[in-house]
């Protein structure tokens, strides 16, 4: 008997204590913050739980009682090691607080509790993509096998600007886009020496889980300006140059330059020439004359 009236015992307090928890949810989610926080602290003193420490940092961030959420965060995290949840509370309160370092400090470890958290390395990533940190944010992903990517944008448009970039990307959509895979695109596509500046942004999708990879590229321009102080900017006495960049989109150079110096006098052209083939191998055609 003693041990059915302990079961039964139990199973009322459990019930109760569920009880408390989706009345004190509720709350939250109509706004009777200082209900919740009475109805959990009540809770708290009868039968402590991670959600009950959980929806009550909720209830205190969202009236802006920012050190007693984190505290409570920090204590049910203490109680409760082996649940990623408080430490993904604690990153959104410091995020909606602009304290970044710290907010991705709590999500790295959220992710060394469970690290196939995809909400965490979201976030993290996000940030870092964000910071201009590419190889945090992809290595972050990379953690779960993300991003999927579902299509490659040129400049946020579907048609690639130049055949260059199409023919430079280095992976590809419906497969995962990983670090190395990106330091590959970005080395060819510099390598070209089209560019002046090349970048990645990841984009969510309407369907979970998938991401557009974005390739920004900067072309180098030929003005009329920029050409002119090439070609004095040395003159009379060392040396003048002559660039013209991505001749009419095709991704050929020229590249010339002129030794005014008497001794040294001499005029020297090469064309750098891209070549459609896997890894946009180049050809050099050059000639000197004296």
């Amino acid at each position: 008997m003693k041990a059915i009236s302990l079961v039964l015992t139990l199973l009322i307090g459990t019930t109760v204590a569920f009880a408390q928890i989706d009345e004190a949810r509720q709350a939250i989610e109509r706004r009777e913050y200082v209900r919740a926080v009475s109805i959990l602290s009540a809770a708290m003193a009868d039968r402590p739980s991670p959600d009950v420490y959980l929806y009550l940092g909720i209830a205190y961030r969202s009236m802006r009682e920012y050190q007693k959420a984190e505290d409570i965060f920090n204590e049910g995290g203490n109680r409760y090691p082996d649940d990623p949840r408080f430490h993904l509370e604690l990153a959104n309160l410091f995020l909606e607080n602009n304290d970044i370092d710290a907010a991705k400090s709590e999500f790295r470890r959220a992710l060394s509790v469970d690290p196939d958290n995809s909400y965490a390395s979201d976030r993290l990533a996000t940030i870092d993509m964000s910071e201009g940190d590419v190889q945090s944010a992809l290595r972050s992903w990379n953690k779960s096998d993300r991003p999927h990517i579902n299509d490659i944008l040129h400049n946020y448009n579907l048609h690639f600007g130049s055949w260059v970039v199409r023919r430079g990307v280095a992976f590809h959509p419906a497969g995962t886009l990983y670090y190395r895979d990106w330091k590959l695109t970005e080395n060819r596509l510099l390598e070209t020496e089209n560019f002046s500046n090349v970048g990645l942004e990841i984009e969510p999708t309407i369907v979970p889980d998938q991401y557009n990879a974005v390739v920004r590229t900067t072309r180098k321009t030929n003005l009329p300006s920029n050409i002119a102080f090439d070609l004095l900017k040395g003159a009379p006495v060392q040396i003048s140059y002559l660039n013209f960049w991505n001749i009419g989109n095709s991704g050929v150079n020229f590249n010339g330059d002129y030794r005014w110096q008497a001794s040294r006098r001499r005029a020297e052209g090469q064309f750098k020439i891209p070549l459609p083939i896997a890894g946009l191998l180049h050809l050099e055609l050059g000639d000197t004359w004296r």
